[in-house]
């Protein structure tokens, strides 16, 4: 499966989640993921 399909796949399963802790929890990774590529002096204050 190419990168594009992964990602469809991704959206798709978070679309069909129903858990508001299971979302929060990807928000969470996804915020993360981002600080850490443009900022990861953030994360060690």
């Amino acid at each position: 499966m190419n990168l594009s399909a992964e990602k469809l796949d991704i959206i798709q399963r978070i679309c069909e989640v129903q858990d508001n802790d299971l979302i929060d929890l990807i928000k969470n990774i996804i915020t993360v993921s981002n600080v850490t590529k443009s900022d990861w002096w953030a994360l060690n204050q």
